[in-house]
């Protein structure tokens, strides 16, 4: 028997399992919600979800947003979808062997219950059937068999899934839980860096970042769209320098938001110091170019697209500034 078996009460176990029949014969689940409200219940729902979403992508070869617009359109989730796509993208990133950081506010309403739904929809996908018949169930079945005895939760990088300080905390609490705090802060929902190529001095500085988008096909596919077919007039985008100084390093976060061909978003964070001199050409700079495929290694006529993003490095040179006096 599995560790996610093995270390949680039945009750909350029993309660999860009822939800996810419920999900999958198209009923309403009969668990006592008090017992999904406990941290119990969210260890068992983040196990199960990642099982399914794993699932899924085995049978699918995919677990695409669009696979779960059936769920996030349903108007009696729509207070929980914004945190149902964020708890299936830090799931993918896990199962691409990232280490994502998903920072929930102390507010997120049912978490537990989030990630039981979104389970529930990832195995009726990865079935290909409607709730209620037996390619659901024996999708089910097959999910919870894995789950009791060989889970992923136990194979791919736990990830750091974590509840934010609620702002009448934030003085009271310690120094270490505060640091801890704020770089889930920069931290949240930000996607890996494959490679960063910055050109010579006096070369316009242009900096290019190679995405590692496995977790984010939604942004990847924005990308592609962008670089082959770009709205008429440039697309609609907003972007955001932020930073989070600590004794130990400087995090730089840039936030994008594209309003066109979909509203998307995406942030990128950058090690300071590992990265001082991309950052330092960014400051000189008004634009960062993003791509989805890292160059190295790519045949010589592969077509790599890239997508040309302003930058404020104003911006970025006064925080890089203030970022180093507070380390001094």
């Amino acid at each position: 028997m599995s560790k996610v078996y093995d270390n949680l009460p039945p009750s909350v176990i029993a309660a999860g399992e009822n939800v996810l029949r419920a999900c999958t014969e198209g009923t309403a689940p009969t668990a006592d919600p008090a017992l999904l409200r406990t941290v119990e219940a969210m260890l068992f729902a983040e196990a199960a979800a990642l099982e399914a979403v794993a699932l899924l992508t085995d049978r699918r070869g995919s677990s695409s947003d669009l696979v779960f617009a059936e769920l996030l359109e349903e108007p009696v989730f729509n207070d929980l979808a914004p945190t149902i796509l964020s708890l299936l993208r830090f799931l993918r990133g896990r199962i691409a062997g990232h280490d994502p950081v998903l920072r929930l506010a102390p507010s997120t309403p049912q978490p537990a219950l989030c990630l039981l739904l979104l389970a529930g929809q990832a195995l009726v996908s990865a079935a290909d059937d409607r709730p209620g018949t037996r390619p659901v169930r024996d999708a089910l079945a097959q999910c919870l068999h894995r789950l009791a005895t060989s889970p992923a939760e136990e194979r791919c990088p736990a990830g750091d899934l974590g509840f934010g300080l609620d702002d009448h905390l934030r003085d009271e609490v310690d120094e270490e839980t505060f640091v801890l705090d704020e770089s889930r802060k920069i931290l949240t929902e930000s996607v890996p860096v494959r490679r960063v190529f910055t050109s010579a001095p006096g070369r316009d500085e242009a900096v290019f970042l190679a995405l590692d988008l496995e977790a984010r096909p939604d942004v990847a596919d924005v990308l592609r769209m962008l670089a082959t077919d770009p709205p008429a007039g440039g697309a609609d985008t907003s972007t955001r320098w932020r930073a989070f100084a600590a004794p130990a390093a400087t995090l730089i976060r840039l936030e994008i938001e594209w309003l066109q061909p979909v509203n998307t978003a995406l942030a990128v964070v950058l090690d300071a110091d590992e990265y001082a001199p991309a950052l330092q050409a960014l400051t000189h700079s008004d634009h960062v170019q993003l791509s989805a495929t890292d160059p190295v290694d790519q045949p010589g006529d592969a077509v790599i697209h890239s997508v040309k993003v302003p930058t404020n490095g104003p911006e970025l040179r006064y925080l890089l500034t203030e970022a180093a006096r507070r380390r001094n």
